[in-house]
């Protein structure tokens, strides 16, 4: 069974002017916009369920991932939760070609996060961008 590192699938489908390991690729299915849940549609109602979309996969490094929880003070659980945000949100449509969309990009993040901590297994410090101690 052959395993491909992230820098390698990182080489082959990326055109970045980021120097340095990747720490998160996200690879959509979707080429259409994302239709809105029946909820968010006009006339969808609390009562419609929605069928399941399959978005695309989201690879992560986790050796990436240690260094940099490392090097931000949180836990290596926080840093994936992070990192799964941040590749949801490129899935999602999200982009950041510039540092006002990153800034803006980077703060959905952390609002994804502070609603992920009151769920089962998801501890709230894991949400918390402040390190402990």
């Amino acid at each position: 069974r052959h395993t491909r590192s992230l820098c390698d699938w990182s080489s082959d489908v990326c055109s970045s002017d980021l120097e340095g390991p990747t720490d998160v690729l996200a690879f959509a299915i979707q080429e259409a916009p994302i239709p809105l849940p029946p909820a968010a549609s006009p006339g969808g109602g609390p009562d419609e369920e929605a069928d399941p979309l399959e978005l695309g996969d989201i690879v992560i490094s986790l050796e990436t991932a240690a260094r940099q929880a490392a090097v931000e003070g949180h836990s290596l659980s926080r840093e994936l939760l992070f990192l799964a945000s941040h590749g949801l949100l490129h899935l999602l449509g999200w982009d950041h070609p510039d540092e006002t969309s990153l800034t803006a990009m980077l703060a959905r993040q952390e609002a994804l996060l502070a609603a992920t901590a009151h769920l089962p297994g998801v501890a709230s410090d894991l949400c918390d961008p402040e390190p402990a101690g």
